[in-house]
């Protein structure tokens, strides 16, 4: 009985020496080095290209995921990004002790049957620029059949998704907006109906969300918009297997 006791007493102390610590981190803003925000997704690695030269300064983090192909795919995609880049500031002057700078980071979301998508926020500062230009691209991939996923994979070709997407978009973002950012004709402009207003997407179990970089429909201090909507909203629209998600 007295052995039972002392065991319970010292579970409960380690209890509390786990709670004190959980408190302290996060009072303190100190991530530990155990923290699931440093652990990378199940099946996916990260690639990192980091140099610094007199004029540029790259930080740029992508995924690896399992397929080769799709490995590929991405690494062209980020391989134009920085060549552009880097074209891009050739032709630009730079200011004394002012370096260009790139970085890139991205998160994923998985739907069932070997479908992942990944949000890669791109930010760009110019020598001298008074701060950084930061780009959403998304990039939605079929392990199985090595293919990059559009809208016309997800949407039925006769559904006239863009128009509803659109409908449902639009007052999501207005009310999500600060009141005096809402600037009706922008966000109109941004989130109208037209499919390349809505190209960058992800997909998960619950549903889709639609990512509008800064500019896209609100002024660069609102930051990224998103709009996320479940499949039960878009369930009459959907092609194999996102209908089977409802």
């Amino acid at each position: 009985m007295k052995g039972t006791f002392t065991i319970i007493v010292a579970l409960g102390f380690i209890i509390i020496l786990i709670l004190c610590d959980t408190l302290f981190f996060q009072k303190n803003n100190i991530t530990p080095l155990s923290s699931p925000a440093v652990k990378l997704d199940d099946g996916i690695s990260q690639k990192i290209i980091k140099s610094e030269t007199d004029s540029l300064m790259l930080d740029v983090r992508y995924p690896q995921t399992s397929n080769v192909a799709i490995n590929s795919m991405i690494e062209s995609f980020i391989t134009k990004q920085v060549d552009d880049y880097k074209l891009q500031i050739t032709e630009s002057p730079m200011i004394e002790n002012l370096k260009n700078s790139m970085y890139a980071r991205y998160i994923t979301s998985f739907f069932p049957n070997n479908i992942v998508s990944f949000v890669f926020t791109i930010s760009e500062m110019n020598s001298g620029a008074a701060h950084p230009n930061p780009v959403i691209f998304t990039k939605t991939y079929d392990l199985k059949s090595n293919k990059e996923l559009t809208l016309v994979d997800v949407f039925k070709p006769d559904s006239d998704y863009i128009n509803k997407i659109s409908a449902l978009a639009i007052p999501n973002i207005i009310s999500n907006l600060p009141l005096e950012q809402v600037d009706n004709t922008w966000v109109t402009e941004g989130a109208g109906p037209i499919a390349e207003n809505y190209q960058n997407f992800t997909v998960n179990e619950e549903g889709m969300t639609f990512y509008f970089s800064p500019y896209q429909v609100a002024p660069y201090a609102t930051g990224t918009r998103e709009v996320h909507l479940f499949w039960s909203e878009l369930y009459d629209m959907l092609l194999p297997p996102f209908d089977s998600a409802l």
